[in-house]
This record gives C-alpha cells, sequence and structure tokens, in this order.
C-alpha cells in the first residue's frame, strides 16, 4: 500500500509576497504573523517516525512529509502530486485548524483515498472531529502503531474498517467508536527510528508518573509508565553516534529517570561503550539524586530540563504538581555541583493564580539559580482535567476547538482583566528561553576537580576562562578538552578563534573557524549562522587586539534542517507515487 504520513502546518500559510489567508479562509488567528511558528513545533512527531518504521518493516511504500512551515501553495503542490491509498496526519491543539485545511483539500484532490487522523487533539476528541471535519474517514486514539497496521491490513485486504479497537470511524449508519486498544506491553517489539532517521531526540519511554492538571499525557499513553530496554536504548543510542555521526541527543521522554535503576544502568553502559556524545533529557526534580547525577553527567548529559512550573507553593498544590519548591532547590543544587545546564519550565495563568503569584514564581527563579528558564502562559488542551475545569465553569464544550480560530486556548481566568494582560505582554517579551548567569571560572574549576580528566567540564572551564578574558588558561583548558576527545570540536574550535581574535591573532582565528565549520554539516545550521558571522566580523572589522567574537554555539544547534525531521527542501520525494 503506498501510504503518505505528515506533519501539517498551523494554517494557511501566505508566500511572502501575498497578503495572509483570511481567518476563514484557514489563514492565522488576527493578529498573528503568519509565520508566528519555530520551536518545538518544526520537528517532526515522533509517534510520526514510529508509524512510519513500523509501516515500512511491514513492507509498505511510505513517505514522510514535514510540512510545518511550508506555504499553503507549496502544501497544495505536495498533495496534488501525492496519489497515496491512504493518509495519515498528526493533529496537535496548535495545528488543528491546518490539519482541516489539508484533510479538506485531500478529499477534493483525492477522492477514494482513506484519511487518518490520530495525536494527542484527535484522541479526546474522536466523535467532534469526525463530525466537523467530514472529510477524515478514521480518527486512530491514543497509542497508533498496532492500530494503524491493523487498519492498513484491513484496507489491503478489502475489509471493513469500523470496530478496529482503538478507533472512531464513519460508517453510513453513523460514527463508530471501538473498544479502546491495549497498550503495547512490549515496545521493544517496534523498530527503532534512528535506524532510518537522522533524529537527535529519542523517547526511551512512554508515560509519566505525574498526574498535573494541565497535562494530556495519562490521555495519550493511558496512564502508567512502560519503558525500552537498556539493550534497545544503547542499540539505538549507538545508531545515532555511529551511523548518524550525532554529537548532541535530546532524550524527551516525560521523566526520563522516572525509572532510577533504568536511568542509572543506561549511563553506566553508555560508559562501558564510551559512547561520546553529549545529550539533554527532562525530568522532574524528586527523581535525582547524587549518584545518579554523577553517573548522567560522566555518560555526557549536559543540560537538565526540570518540569518547575511555578514558584507558589498554592499554585503548585492546585495543578497537582506533587513537587515541593525546597525539592527544586535540592535538585538544583545537586546539579549545579556536577555542571550540569539547568533549564526551568514555568507556566503562569493556571486556575486560582494571581500576579502575586506569578512574582514568586520570578522570585524564586532568582534565588535558585538555573541557567534558563522559559514561561509559557497556561493552556487548556482537550483530555485535561484543566479543559474539563473550564467546561464546568464557562459551559463551553470542546466544540470550540472546532468554530472559533484562536492558536492555543489560554487560561488566565481567575486573574483580573489588567493583570493578565500585562503578564501576556511580560510573556510576548521574554518568549523561548532567558538565561542567566553562567558558571564563573571558579566555579567551573570546582566541578572539574569533582569531574577530573572529563572533556565537557575542561571545554565549561575553557569557556568560563574566556567570559573572563583569561585568555591563556581559556585556550589551554580548551585544548586539553579536544585533546580529551570533545564530542562538539566545531564548538571547541571556535571557542579557540574567539581566544585568537582577543588577542590579535587573526590567522589562527581564520584557521580555526575554518576548522569548527568542518564539524558541522551542510545545510546551514544555527552552529554555522554563528561561524559565519564571526568569519564576517573578521573580514570586515579592522585587526585590532581584542576583537570579540561569540563562542556560544549551544550544543543542541548542530541541528540539520532536512527533511522529514525539520521541514527542509523536499525535492521529489513525494512524487513516486504518482501514477
Amino acid at each position: 500500500m503506498k501510504i503518505a504520513l505528515i506533519h501539517a502546518p498551523p494554517w494557511k500559510i501566505r508566500e511572502p509576497d501575498q497578503p495572509p489567508y483570511a481567518v476563514d479562509d484557514g489563514g492565522p488567528p488576527t493578529g498573528v504573523d503568519p509565520y508566528e511558528i519555530g520551536g518545538d513545533f518544526l520537528q517532526i512527531p515522533y509517534g510520526l517516525l514510529s508509524l512510519t518504521a513500523g509501516l515500512r518493516d511491514d513492507g509498505h511504500a511510505v513517505v514522510l512529509l514535514n510540512l510545518a512551515d511550508f506555504t499553503w501553495r507549496r502544501v497544495q503542490t505536495l498533495l496534488d502530486a501525492t496519489a497515496a491509498d491512504l493518509f495519515g496526519i498528526s493533529c496537535q491543539t496548535v495545528n488543528r485548524r491546518g490539519v482541516a485545511a489539508v484533510v479538506a483539500h485531500l478529499r477534493a484532490v483525492h477522492p477514494k483515498t482513506h484519511i487518518v487522523l490520530g495525536g494527542p487533539h484527535v484522541t479526546p476528541l474522536p466523535r467532534e472531529t469526525l463530525h466537523f471535519l467530514p472529510a477524515v474517514d478514521t480518527v486512530v486514539i491514543g497509542e497508533g502503531e498496532d492500530t494503524l497496521r491493523e487498519l492498513v491490513s484491513r484496507l489491503t485486504q478489502g475489509l471493513p474498517t469500523a470496530g478496529i479497537p482503538g478507533t472512531a470511524t464513519r460508517t453510513a449508519s453513523g460514527v463508530v467508536v471501538a473498544p479502546a486498544r491495549n497498550r503495547i506491553k512490549d515496545l521493544d517489539r517496534l523498530p527503532a527510528p534512528v535506524h532510518q532517521f537522522a533524529c537527535e531526540t529519542i523517547l526511551t519511554s512512554r508515560g509519566c508518573p505525574g498526574k498535573c492538571t494541565f497535562c494530556a499525557s495519562s490521555t495519550t499513553w493511558k496512564g502508567g509508565l512502560r519503558f525500552h530496554s537498556v539493550a534497545y536504548i544503547l542499540d539505538t543510542l549507538e545508531t545515532a553516534v555511529h551511523k548518524h555521526k550525532m554529537r548532541g541527543l535530546a532524550i524527551k521522554d516525560d521523566t526520563f529517570t522516572a525509572n532510577r535503576k533504568r536511568a542509572l544502568a543506561v549511563c553506566e553502559e553508555i560508559q562501558r561503550r564510551q559512547l561520546n556524545f553529549l545529550w539533554s533529557c527532562d525530568t522532574r526534580a524528586d527523581c535525582l539524586d547524587e549518584e545518579l547525577l554523577l553517573n548522567m553527567r560522566l555518560a555526557g548529559c549536559q543540560q537538565i530540563s526540570l518540569g518547575v512550573e511555578s514558584g507558589s507553593a498554592a499554585v503548585l498544590k492546585r495543578v497537582q504538581k506533587k513537587i515541593d519548591l525546597d525539592t527544586v532547590l535540592n535538585a538544583t543544587a545537586m546539579a549545579r555541583k556536577y555542571g550540569f545546564e539547568i533549564r526551568y519550565y514555568m507556566m503562569v495563568g493556571s486556575f486560582g493564580e494571581t500576579a502575586a503569584d506569578f512574582n514568586q514564581s520570578l522570585a524564586f527563579i532568582r534565588s535558585a539559580g538555573p541557567h534558563r528558564y522559559g514561561f509559557s502562559a497556561a493552556t487548556l488542551y482537550p483530555g485535561t482535567s484543566d479543559f474539563d475545569t473550564y467546561r464546568q465553569r464557562t459551559g463551553q464544550s470542546a466544540e470550540i476547538f472546532f468554530t472559533n480560530p484562536f492558536t492555543l486556548l489560554l487560561g488566565f481566568m481567575d486573574m483580573a482583566d489588567g493583570e493578565a494582560r500585562k503578564i501576556l505582554n511580560w510573556l510576548g517579551r521574554h518568549r523561548g528561553f532567558q538565561s542567566l548567569a553562567c558558571y564563573s571560572a571558579d566555579q567551573a574549576e570546582a566541578i572539574l576537580k569533582r569531574l577530573p580528566g572529563h572533556g565537557p567540564a575542561l571545554m565549561e572551564m575553557g569557556l568560563a576562562c574566556l567570559r573572563e578574558d583569561r585568555w591563556s588558561d581559556a585556550a589551554t583548558y580548551i585544548r586539553q578538552a579536544l585533546e580529551r576527545d570533545y564530542p562538539l570540536a566545531g564548538v571547541a574550535h571556535n571557542a579557540l578563534a574567539c581566544v585568537a581574535a582577543a588577542q590579535g591573532d587573526f590567522d589562527e582565528a581564520h584557521h580555526r573557524l575554518a576548522r569548527a565549520g568542518e564539524f558541522f554539516p551542510a545545510p546551514v545550521s544555527a552552529a554555522h549562522r554563528v561561524i559565519a558571522a564571526n568569519q564576517n566580523t573578521l573580514a570586515q572589522a579592522p585587526a585590532a587586539k581584542g576583537m570579540r567574537l561569540n563562542p556560544n554555539i549551544d550544543f543542541e544547534a548542530t541541528i540539520v534542517y532536512r527533511q522529514p525531521v525539520y521541514p527542509g527542501p523536499v525535492g521529489d520525494v513525494a512524487r513516486f507515487f504518482v501514477n
């Protein structure tokens, strides 16, 4: 069977020289820039990678298209040229209107194709989805690998599709919502996407131990935690590092360290196999301890992101976070001891929250000392306890997601209008992650004493010296990091170029920048842009001792924007389906 799986844009995006599409015609909400998308949304949902890997293992021809930032004209051209038997589209709340536009167009140009939706937005709303999107044939509810494979098998054999566990199906007599499908007990039987795709994001588990009111994880995964085995994870990591030559990976489990024994075993095995890469993970403050943190650091973990949400104990209690602020402070102090870059995920606008609570959050961040923090507006997603509370309090139904063109349904219900506007304006001025102080040279030296000879710790010591204009010390430590096979050699060479330029050695600076560029693959990545900017500064500025170049290349900025992981050029990837 010929199958196309799609990550759709959030709405109809205009061509650069054209006015925006009208809201009623699928364009962006009023006041929103048509190109106001980015961040994690640009990366293809991991579920689509997993679905593709499984279907290809079954022998089907599958094309996977990431159209996250494609203009509507480009989307139409690709859809017209992709004559698949089945189209599967992942639907999130943020791109539900783009999905609606895609399925309507597909039905018009491929009237006989089978159209399937899945994902976190439609999982709790299968009946509403089929009611408001008449072009859709089937909704996959929750975990999709086995369900989609059974659906494809029935279509291939010409059998009826209604009643497949884990689906809602449109039939001549109405919508049929089948019984729930049992969760996949043995996750290891699923083929790892990394064997087919160079994706820097990896999932090693499904589910979360938390039951936060704002999160739909338990709706998607039906509660509980399931894990890939250590052997499966290490096979995935080795493939990423050795086959795809990746040196920066992000483990995006909801809570990577939820199973302490397994996380520790993964870290010990990374060290035993001498896998040389840096990685990040998300976790909870109550799932960390010193032994685990030390082994994570020695295994290459560079960054930990903690779901803190609020600096107000009252807010944490209301959202059922089940973590107290002292636990966050303790986890942060332990992580700082070993030199992690620490990020806080913060939220504002939940039920009962006031401006005073928000100010408590800001004060808590200052006292706790993460390296970065990012605030998001509290958002009411279908399938969450918070959305249920919203429906009870307002009388609204889930139809609002199909009849209202907002991008996301924000909270702020219990905050005075003036206060809410001020905070939303503040969020607009502080998008993304905000940086606080880096480690000082003294702090980096103390960390290095705990991690003697550790390449990343040597590199961070060098960067700390660089920030304090200790040029000779900086060069010494950075060179030692390279001798210890620091995974991101391009970052190290760029830093050495900064040292050379500051000391007036411009030939060395040019040489180091050229070396740095060799370690970042084309097409141009964020890392390339830093190097190119430094080269431009050297070329245009008068040669003078003390020239400042930019040493800051985050380890996750080695991303290559290519299909299907990111919405890069498509070329002819879709056209092999044309009859």
